[in-house]
């Protein structure tokens, strides 16, 4: 009887010490993900009220095309 309890003493308190190992994130992760392309004129884009900035610091605005249905961004006038 007394080496079961010897047993399972030591059983039990070898999954409490294993604990922590489980919680811990593990030693290699992803990389981080690359920023963002900006965007360039003529590139389609999704808010109609959108600004943003392309590569060489000009703004552009998110406007309708030609023909009103697709939205492009183009350079502020």
């Amino acid at each position: 009887m007394r080496a079961r309890l010897s047993s399972a003493l030591i059983g039990t308190t070898l999954s409490l010490l294993a604990l922590p190992l489980l919680a811990m994130p593990p030693a290699t992760s992803a990389p981080p993900a690359p920023p963002a392309s900006h965007p360039r004129a003529g590139d389609s884009c999704q808010d109609p009220k959108g600004v943003a900035v392309d590569s060489d610091g000009h703004t552009l605005h998110c406007n309708p095309a030609g023909s009103g249905h697709a939205l492009l961004w183009q350079l502020q006038p």
